[in-house]
């Protein structure tokens, strides 16, 4: 994933990692589990969070983004680490800075079929929800 300004290049891997979240393909499960050794997975998720935390360093050192972003993800070493990101989110609602998003929200009625319907992902997995 290369792109020759850091904020291209930073939107670009965000847009990469909620396409695949939301397509349910196991890439946040690879990004938060634990591996041992030097399983294929491991390595696989080594170079992938090389590759992240080069995208962010470079958007943060060319100053596209705020200087205390960073890219490590916290879970039980660090519990209050919610607080932190929380910050970030609701800094991210301030009316500054807003852009017109392409995509509209969803209606109350797909809001009910989501929840009536089991989720691919569900699905995938052998369970309703």
């Amino acid at each position: 994933m290369s792109a020759e300004d850091p904020w291209d290049g930073l939107v670009a891997y965000l847009t990469s990692s909620c396409e695949l979240e939301a397509a349910a393909s196991g890439y946040v499960n690879l990004m938060s589990t634990h591996f041992e050794g030097g399983s294929e997975l491991a390595v696989l998720r080594t170079e992938i969070q090389q590759t992240i935390e080069a995208v962010v360093r470079r958007a943060v050192d060319s100053g596209a983004v705020r200087s205390d972003l960073v890219p490590e993800v916290t879970g039980a070493t660090a519990p209050e680490a919610w607080r932190r990101n929380l910050a970030f989110y609701l800094d991210a609602f301030r009316p500054e800075g807003a852009h017109p998003i392409d995509v509209p929200p969803l209606t109350p009625r797909q809001i009910l079929l989501s929840l009536l319907v089991p989720s691919a992902r569900s699905r995938r997995r052998g369970r309703a929800t």
